[in-house]
């Protein structure tokens, strides 16, 4: 998974005093409620992603070719770690669509 960065900017390129002079001339929003109702109304692409964790015997490999096969949208598998006789796996798999998860619980699970 990749990592992130973060970045801040206290947007110090102009001086207070102009700061105050733009707020002052700034026109006031004709009506509140109207910008209040206007939020979010895009479609939000964060999405819902549904999460299993898996125990398998199985490698990493095989269960990315499952997934490739039978999934229609985006998955990620992520390595957990291992059990404390180095004989099963522990995986994170997150899919974004909820169908793709529940046949991955009912391929996978004993």
């Amino acid at each position: 998974m990749a990592k992130h960065s973060s970045s801040f900017s206290d947007n110090r390129e102009g001086s207070r005093q102009d700061e105050q002079n733009r707020r002052r001339t700034a026109q006031p929003v004709a009506d509140r409620d109207q910008r209040k109702a206007d939020r979010r109304t895009k479609v939000d692409r964060r999405g819902v992603a549904f999460g299993v964790l898996i125990s398998t015997t199985h490698g990493a490999e095989t269960v990315e070719d499952w997934l490739d096969g039978h999934c229609r949208g985006e998955w990620h598998l992520l390595f957990e770690g291992l059990d404390d006789k180095l004989e099963k796996k522990k995986f994170k798999v997150i899919f974004n669509e909820e169908e793709d998860k529940n046949k991955f619980i009912h391929a996978f699970s004993p």
